[in-house]
């Protein structure tokens, strides 16, 4: 159970809170914008029950000092109130920021428009210094929607709007939904595919074969395009109406690993991934070579050809490649190879292993561009060891790098570029 599901599971189905949010960060801050905490009122004045971050220290207290000031008022449903906080000269915090807050007031009937267990919109959208319910916008091939779970309805520019109905042109401010989205980059209607036709193939008659695959593995890699920028949270200003608006995009899918190998690397790996997000499928021969209890965010998939498990990763999926037999990892390599499509291809060993491979995989057809792309050794430079736990660290850490050049739009780097230091397991 994550954070969230605590919170809520310790407070009462009526319970109102108070969702504290960091709208802007300037300078050195201790978290970025769109990072928030939940406050709700505990059953002693003392203790209230919290969830998330917003860095913690002095700007996290009095965060949830004014949280429990707002609580304890008859404050409406929608009640919302921006406080800036210089942090070098109000906090006293060395890193010498600012962060300008945002308090909400989510009275029970309101939880809805944040907390989804499926189809969150694309974006919800919050004039910071009104009092009406968030927009929560999607887009589809005819235009922006009005979307998500338990709507009734929205006051967009005077008018209502029912859930599912088109946003007409003039009902938003001018050029926020051309701002939000792109013709070129649509939300598609389901992020999942039905893959319970094509999966039995993978197992051939294997009866511990296990069909179940995350959905937010499997999608498409499309996301909210448009001109202004809003792959992360920022604030946005009408001039012509006056008004800010909080633009906050909706939950980021996990980042897509498929992990082959359930040996003491891949358990380490697991463990590690845990509490990341991330959407792990876990690839091997044989029920037995799993653990019993996996993590909520790990999927396994028995697959008596691993290989044939790559063609369903999206074109965006990270491939890690460490089973107990070398000749099965090559199969899996040419197979991500030759489909083209992925954003990382880790495969451990030592550059020995490397070379073999590339010699028979260029034999194969392989371009030299895409051999360039394949990862091996494993790991970030200059963190060196064999320990299971050491490469898992390693390897997790070169990850999440790759997310951060996919955040600001690098472009992904060779073998070349990244020195890997580990060894075969």
């Amino acid at each position: 159970m994550d954070g969230v599901s605590q919170f809520f599971a310790a407070i009462s189905d009526d319970a109102p809170i108070v969702r504290v949010t960091i709208i802007e960060a300037l300078g050195s801050t201790p978290r970025e914008a769109g990072a928030y905490i939940l406050v709700a009122a505990g059953q002693s004045e003392d203790a209230p029950v919290l969830a998330g971050t917003i860095g913690g220290g002095a700007l996290e207290l009095e965060a949830i000092a004014h949280a429990r000031e707002i609580l304890s008022e008859e404050a409406g449903p929608w009640l919302r109130r921006v406080r800036d906080y210089p942090l070098g000269p109000r906090l006293g915090q060395c890193c010498g920021g600012f962060a300008k807050l945002l308090f909400e007031h989510i009275t029970a009937q309101g939880r809805s428009f944040f907390f989804f267990e499926k189809n969150a919109p694309a974006f919800l959208v919050r004039d910071i210094d009104g009092q009406s319910p968030p927009i929560a916008l999607n887009s589809a091939e005819d235009g922006v929607h009005l979307t998500g779970a338990n709507l009734t309805g929205a006051n967009l520019k005077g008018g209502t709007i029912k859930t599912g109905d088109k946003i007409e042109d003039g009902a938003l401010p001018d050029g926020l939904a051309q701002a939000l989205f792109s013709k070129a980059s649509p939300i598609p209607k389901d992020l999942s595919q039905d893959l319970s036709k094509d999966l039995p193939s993978l197992s051939q008659d294997d009866p511990h074969q296990d069909l179940s695959m995350p959905a937010q593995a499997l999608g498409p890699s499309v996301r909210p395009g448009g001109d202004g920028g809003f792959e992360r949270p920022r604030l946005w200003r009408d001039e012509a109406g006056g008004k800010t608006y909080f633009i906050e995009p909706g939950p980021a899918r996990p980042l897509p690993i498929f992990l082959y190998g359930a040996g003491h690397v891949g358990r380490e790996i697991v463990r590690m991934a845990a509490n990341l997000p991330v959407a792990i499928s876990w690839v091997d021969t044989d029920a037995a070579r799993f653990p019993q209890d996996l993590p909520e965010n790990v999927t396994r998939l028995i697959a008596a050809a691993p290989a044939m498990a790559a063609r369903y990763a999206p074109a965006d999926g990270f491939h890690v490649v460490m089973t107990y037999s070398h000749a099965m990892d090559f199969e899996i390599c040419h197979a991500v190879l030759a489909r083209a499509e992925f954003r990382y291809l880790g495969l451990i060993g030592s550059m020995t292993k490397k070379a073999r491979f590339l010699k028979r995989l260029r034999a194969l057809g392989i371009g030299d561009d895409l051999l360039a792309r394949m990862i091996c050794p494993i790991g970030v430079g200059g963190l060196k060891g064999k320990e299971p736990g050491v490469i898992a660290l390693s390897l997790l850490a070169e990850i999440f790098s790759r997310r951060t050049q996919m955040r600001e739009g690098a472009k992904g780097v060779g073998s070349q570029d990244i020195k890997g230091v580990l060894c075969d397991a």
